[in-house]
């Protein structure tokens, strides 16, 4: 079997230059998911290099509500249960990080900012990086299924 597109997560820049090299031997194109308001996602000569052969693509998720909507369900429900608690507070003692508002169904993203008691900054929002992680694997694996990429 082969493969024709690569979805990467859960950042936009492959920070491992080899893995890149590697994943684009295998791969037609790799994809990264990608707010549409940033022009330029790929930094570094190795991914400027892949992106400008067309290797290297943004995907962008908000033109899959449908997936936005189903991925911020999921991640409200796992959100409001104990065990998440533990890894999405802040209080947590865990690393934070940003994810694009955009990548949040306006449901989810009201949540969280809410959750966090901060409705001023609503184009990224600050989560705890288990939470992050756990959000961006839910969000590439939908986006996968709906693009016939998994099963």
């Amino acid at each position: 079997m082969s493969f024709s597109c690569a979805l990467y997560y859960p950042s936009i820049n492959i920070k491992d230059p080899k893995w890149l090299k590697t994943a684009a031997l295998y791969w037609d194109t790799i994809e990264t998911i990608v707010p549409k308001g940033v022009e330029k996602p790929y930094a570094g000569k190795d991914q400027e290099a892949c992106a400008d052969a067309g290797i290297l693509r943004p995907r962008h998720a908000v033109d899959h509500p449908d997936v936005l909507d189903r991925v911020g369900r999921i991640a409200r429900d796992f959100y409001r249960t104990e065990h998440a608690k533990k890894l999405a507070e802040p209080a947590g003692g865990f690393e934070e990080e940003e994810i694009y508002a955009e990548k949040m169904s306006a449901d989810l993203r009201l949540f969280i900012a809410a959750k966090r008691k901060d409705l001023n900054n609503l184009e990224t929002l600050v989560v705890s990086k288990p939470f992050g992680h756990y959000y961006m694997t839910l969000l590439a694996t939908e986006l996968a299924r709906k693009l016939g990429k998994v099963r």
